[in-house]
């Protein structure tokens, strides 16, 4: 049996790469497509948006007392315009207010093959005055009518057992419920932008808010149905001539039936097809990562791995101790990281040649450079003329940053010298040293108050309400970077990192994605296996793509923390072998399949948890069951999804055993059987070859 199984690993692994990493599937007529209500999203962008009804209008701001929607009315309305490309479809309103000189555009955009709608508004002040005072500035104020609604979701990342935990909430009349960022970063704490809310009846509607800073999310129950508003939490300013705020993005995906898991695979396809960024055409693939440092220090380890058959994709060079100028002499010399940030150049004494030789190494070899960075924070340091604290870029450009706290100031990317600067830079960095993925992390507590600090500061020095400005043009200012990298970079991958998985948002999937999902990976951690089991459970509702490491050397913690990017941290390299060959089957079925939980979802110790990824084109996938420690049953029956009830499966266990069942067995319910406590199971299901 261990040699069948040997010949089945084999094969899958040396399958063309076309096969194991198929482009996303063409929306088809599947179960899961067949939830697609291109009714609903049509019906509702002709009544909210192709009427240009203003009192209709989603977005909603105040002038002083005056709602947007009392005001667009006697605003100018300027022709739609409207361009097609492909299978999608851009509409631009805007409407000029000729007094006051505010402006208001929304750009719309709707998708052929998908049921999905989605907007951005822009508010500017085209006059030659200080605008009158805006404030409660919604990117979405929408009210659903019926009863029966159930709001879908998970949790942000906060660095525990509770991250991505799933919920359903039922609103009810006179109750709320509200959601955000935490602390400036869109996707932390019990703050996750993204809603699948089901009802009335066999309907149902996702919003993403897509927003990198400090977002805001109310559910309101209502007598006749649920409101809806979000938005950047607080905006009360007024506009300068020719200043622009951008509103969060808003992202609607219609459904229908009585399933809403079905949904969330809708949403995945389409998040696969129109978020993940394009690198040479292409999504990102499932990869295999190694933490490294890039100097030849690094060669025998790497080449010791690639020689027993474990080739890395992704040489990932992190903080560690610090590949940047680190003064000796800082307040906290135990955090180096946290507390010198700040020169983005690779430590001369450390790295005399830079990484570039390091990366032609690992480039000739298949493998790209991965180097974390962490711009944001300007972190203090001692000079040593000077008998005081102080952020290291201050002495040349103290307009650049915003004052923060013990781990340093802010570089304000809303500041446009210093934007341009910092692009450049870093770019500099990357092609000189040959860096395939820009890595940007982002510690701290997060900069919400030192924004809000900065708003009071100018309020008091011009008298005029600034309110949620310094973070809205910080936040154009981010995006604006990650776009600007890429552009300059077009073969550029960039990693979403903030201490983890809080940042997210579905504008920054737009430009990266997540190599680190959370930093809840340590095994001091408490409960942190059956933790990221839970991780994986719930995060896989939202993100086919996201990843980390494993620091266990027996099956039941590695196989836990299989994922579409998967690393082994101080592995033996048998370990990493076993551990490399599964991933290398189950990370490509999890980023290009469709997710089914296969039992509740728990972190308790007494319980099992499972679920499957199938991809319906090629009507192949996995299972991973998982009993706990404390789980008295040897069995747990799953009733598989996604499957041809008429297809004859072949079920293969990579601990040995292959069993033979049709789809219909398989959905009545199928056992697995695992002996030791914990462990783990991992089933590929692939369908017969007809006739067989």
């Amino acid at each position: 049996m261990k040699q069948t199984l040997h010949l089945f690993l084999a094969a899958l692994l040396l399958a063309p790469l076309a096969v194991l990493h198929a482009a996303p599937p063409t929306p088809g007529a599947d179960e899961v497509q067949g939830t697609a209500d291109f009714d609903a999203a049509a019906e509702w962008s002709r009544e909210f948006w192709e009427a240009a009804d203003p009192a209709k209008v989603p977005v909603t701001f105040d002038v002083g007392e005056t709602s947007s929607r009392e005001l667009l009315a006697g605003w100018q309305a300027a022709p739609v315009k409207k361009g097609t490309k492909g299978e999608i479809t851009r509409h631009t309103f805007r409407w000029t207010d000729a007094t006051s000189g505010l402006e208001l555009q929304v750009d719309l955009t709707s998708y052929r093959q998908w049921p999905v709608v989605e907007w951005t508004g822009w508010l500017r002040n085209t006059g030659r005055q200080t605008s009158p005072v805006v404030k409660n500035l919604l990117a979405a104020d929408i009210r659903f009518s019926g009863e029966g609604f159930t709001l879908h979701g998970i949790e942000g990342d906060d660095c525990s057992e509770k991250s991505y935990r799933p919920y359903a909430w039922t609103p009810q009349s006179g109750v709320s419920r509200r959601f955000g960022g935490q602390g400036g970063k869109s996707s932390g704490g019990e703050g996750w932008p993204y809603f699948n809310l089901a009802g009335p009846g066999p309907h149902g509607r996702m919003l993403a808010v897509g927003w990198p800073t400090q977002w805001s999310a109310e559910f309101v129950g209502e007598t006749s149905g649920v409101r809806v508003k979000a938005g950047q939490e607080r905006t009360q300013f007024q506009l300068e001539p020719d200043e622009q705020v951008r509103l969060p993005s808003v992202t609607m995906l219609f459904w229908k039936g009585s399933d809403w898991i079905l949904s969330q695979n809708l949403w995945r396809r389409w998040y696969r097809h129109h978020v993940m960024p394009l690198t040479g055409g292409e999504i990102q693939k499932a990869v295999v990562q190694v933490q490294t440092s890039p100097t030849e220090s690094s060669v025998p380890g790497i080449q010791a791995l690639l020689n027993n058959g474990v080739k890395p994709d992704l040489c990932w060079r992190d903080a560690g101790d610090g590949w940047w100028p680190i003064p000796e002499e800082r307040p906290y010399p135990e955090n180096a990281f946290l507390n010198t940030t700040g020169l983005w150049e690779p430590d001369a004494a450390k790295f005399p040649a830079g990484f570039a030789p390091f990366a032609d190494w690992i480039h000739a070899r298949g493998m790209q450079l991965v180097v974390w960075f962490e711009p944001e924070r300007v972190a203090y340091t001692k000079s040593a003329s000077r008998a005081y604290s102080q952020p290291v870029l201050a002495t040349a450009h103290a307009e650049w940053l915003l004052p923060g706290g013990s781990h340093g100031a802010y570089f304000n990317l809303g500041n446009p010298a210093a934007l341009a600067w910092l692009t450049a830079h870093l770019s500099g960095v990357i092609q000189k040293q040959k860096i395939d993925w820009y890595r940007m992390d982002f510690n701290g507590a997060g900069p919400l108050t030192v924004w809000r600090a900065q708003d009071a500061r100018e309020k008091d020095r011009t008298g005029r309400w600034r309110e949620g400005l310094t973070e809205n043009f910080y936040a154009q200012g981010l995006l604006a970077l990650l776009d600007g990298l890429r552009e300059r970079n077009p073969m550029l991958r960039i990693d979403s990192c903030a201490s983890g998985g809080r940042r997210n948002d579905l504008e920054t999937m737009r430009r990266a994605v997540p190599l680190l999902r959370s930093d809840f990976e340590f095994p001091d951690m408490e409960n942190v296996v059956a933790g990221n089991q839970g991780l994986t459970f719930g995060l896989s509702l939202w993100l086919p793509f996201y990843g980390g490491g494993s620091r266990w050397n027996d099956p039941y913690g590695y196989r836990s923390c299989y994922m579409p990017s998967f690393g082994m941290i101080a592995a033996d390299v048998k370990t990493w072998k076993t551990a490399h060959d599964e991933v290398r089957i189950v990370g490509p079925h999890m980023l290009m399949g469709d997710y089914y939980p296969l039992t509740p979802y728990s972190v308790d110790q007494k319980d099992w948890i499972a679920w499957q990824f199938h991809r319906p084109e090629m009507d192949e996938g996995v299972v991973q069951a998982f009993r706990r420690p404390e789980a008295t049953d040897d069995t747990l029956t799953v009733h598989l999804r996604g499957l041809d009830p008429r297809r004859r499966y072949h079920v293969t266990n990579l601990d040995g055993g292959r069993e033979v069942h049709t789809g219909e067995e398989l959905a009545r319910g199928h056992i697995i059987t695992v002996r030791e406590k914990p462990g783990a199971a991992v089933l590929v299901v692939t369908a017969a070859r007809r006739g067989r």
